[in-house]
């Protein structure tokens, strides 16, 4: 037998649930009063939602509740405006998970198709039911960390699709091109578009002699072997013979495109210093955030994660800061049948892709977690299943190491508590 204590107060049950299906230019309400409901179709403009919370206000004093919980469900940017608004006109605000609206249509109508009307009021049964997410109101270090690394991440994005499109400019022009694929970028690479445009027949006009001066001039560390190497790809691709206006225009396109890698390479530096900046003035305001370590993670690492996470005190347990990020357990059983165990990818997507970047180098066999992490793949874990292994392993140790406010100790990380005090 399991008993379990019930909550019995809660700021939903003695204020008016207003409840909101958000779109671009429109809101719609649903207010479940004691006596009467109250149905609104509202623009989504602030002057209007400003003065349509006044007179639900009023509503729900008529109807014996004492202020307004505001509840929505997320929709792009668009629900941001009436909790912001809401928020500063000090009323409870709160989110319900879009696949439980989703899922609850069909308990509440036994159908699953979707109005503006219809659901509001099934937010407004999930807000009866304490079926509610907090709507968490983060400091502006935290916001402004949230905004980086979402133009960092698109920034990147754009980054590999640029240089997918460099290799492919590449091979038209410089068809036995012999290097790999991150040489173009290199200080070697960039003197190679400089100086010849990376054009295997301005190489092979210029002559050998040449074209090692120059080069090595331009990168004086450059290795010899390159330099025969791209010598001697650069003859092999002259016989392939192309008209000089043809050329002229993948030259062009080459140089534009490395123009703009590089100007994508300046803004990633630009956020790269400001999520810094960032994290050191949270550090300043909450002694407790670790402290950035070498072979563990970076300044920039760090900012970028406590970004995504906000602050962790607003999570009681690790089980929750699991549950936020989405890498929590879903698991299928019923009577004797035992499904595949996954992770429920329901959290912040782009703290796991930030946790992905951060484990990728430490699961090399001599870092931090490459026993571990190679140890579950010898006993059979495919790859993929490993790291995720390894990315909770690093968030609960993040967990730990922030609420114990130490310096950071390795041989904590895979050490139970009694056994690590015992041999302290």
């Amino acid at each position: 037998m399991k008993l379990t204590k019930v909550n019995t107060h809660d700021q939903l049950d003695n204020t008016l649930l207003v409840c909101v299906d958000v779109s671009k230019n429109k809101l719609n309400v649903f207010c479940p009063g004691k006596t009467m409901d109250l149905e609104d179709e509202i623009g989504n403009r602030t002057n209007v939602i400003c003065k349509k919370l006044k007179e639900y206000e009023v509503f729900a004093k008529e109807q014996g509740f004492q202020g307004l919980s505001i509840l929505v469900e997320p929709t792009n940017t668009y629900h941001q405006k009436i909790l912001r608004i809401a928020h500063q006109m000090n009323h409870h605000t709160g989110i319900v998970n879009t696949e439980s609206v989703s899922k609850m249509k069909v308990v509440e109508s036994n159908d699953s198709g979707k109005t503006d009307i219809k659901d509001p009021r099934i937010i407004a049964l999930l807000g009866k039911m304490k079926k509610v997410l907090k709507h968490r109101i983060l400091d502006q270090e935290y916001q402004s960390l949230r905004e980086l690394n979402q133009i960092y991440d698109d920034e990147t994005k754009a980054m590999i699709i640029t240089k997918n499109h460099v290799s492919n400019m590449l091979s038209k022009l410089f068809c036995d091109y012999p290097m790999g694929k991150d040489f173009i970028y290199s200080k070697s690479g960039k003197a190679l578009i400089r100086l010849y445009h990376a054009n295997p027949f301005r190489i092979a006009r210029s002559g050998h002699k040449r074209f090692s001066k120059r080069m090595r001039q331009a990168v004086p560390r450059i290795r010899t072997s390159t330099i025969e190497k791209l010598w001697d790809a650069a003859n092999q691709s002259a016989y392939h013979q192309t008209g000089q206006e043809l050329q002229g225009i993948q030259e062009d396109q080459l140089d534009r495109l490395m123009a703009r890698i590089n100007e994508q390479e300046v803004t990633r530096s630009m956020i790269e210093e400001k999520v810094v900046e960032l994290y050191r003035r949270l550090r300043l305001k909450d002694p407790s955030i670790p402290k950035a370590e070498s072979g563990v993670i970076t300044e920039f690492w760090m900012g970028s994660l406590l970004g995504e996470i906000g602050p962790i005190n607003d999570f009681s347990s690790f089980k929750k800061l699991l549950r936020y990020v989405g890498l929590n357990l879903r698991e299928r059983q019923s009577g004797t049948y035992r499904g595949t165990t996954r992770i429920s990818k329901k959290g912040r997507v782009l703290a796991r892709l930030i946790l992905s970047r951060i484990i990728f180098p430490l699961i090399k066999k001599e870092n931090l977690f490459g026993k571990y992490y190679h140890g579950k793949k010898d006993n059979g874990m495919p790859g993929k299943k490993a790291m995720v292994a390894v990315e909770r392993k690093f968030l609960k140790m993040f967990y730990g190491w922030y609420k114990s406010g130490k310096s950071f100790d390795k041989h904590r990380v895979f050490t139970c508590t009694s056994q690590y005090y015992k041999v302290a």
